[in-house]
């Protein structure tokens, strides 16, 4: 994961949508990734790339059951070099979000999200077992 943020507070990257959608109007290209990052893994951090001109803003969304709360996620993601802006999913679905944003490419995550967990629970609790046999 690129996480060198030269002493760069992170949180700043965090935005309500009001303040992120006066941040991105400037910024073209605007990439949105959304996903529950619950939690961050290095997959995540290979697949959010900005490109050259573009700006990144990530959607942190919450699944049924998380693991870590939605702040606690945001703050991770936001410590990601290629991330410019995080908005957490609180009063407003990913969807709604992104109609608001207009974005110029969209990616959603949320169900490779689910998916991700259930297999790294899975994975966990396999090793615990065998560590336990």
């Amino acid at each position: 994961m690129n996480c060198s943020n030269n002493g760069l507070d992170t949180r700043r990257k965090i935005l309500s949508l009001d303040d992120a959608e006066t941040a991105t109007k400037t910024s073209r290209p605007l990439r949105v990734i959304a996903g529950h990052f619950d939690p961050l893994t290095a997959t995540h951090a290979r697949g959010i790339q900005r490109k050259p001109d573009g700006r990144v803003l990530v959607i942190v969304t919450d699944p049924p059951d998380p693991i870590l709360s939605l702040s606690a996620r945001a703050e991770l993601v936001a410590a990601l070099d290629a991330v410019d802006y995080v908005v957490s999913a609180m009063d407003n679905t990913s969807a709604e979000i992104i109609a608001r944003l207009q974005p110029d490419d969209v990616t959603q995550e949320e169900a490779a999200d689910l998916r991700r967990t259930e297999d790294l629970v899975a994975h966990v609790k396999a090793r615990q077992i065998a560590k336990e046999t």
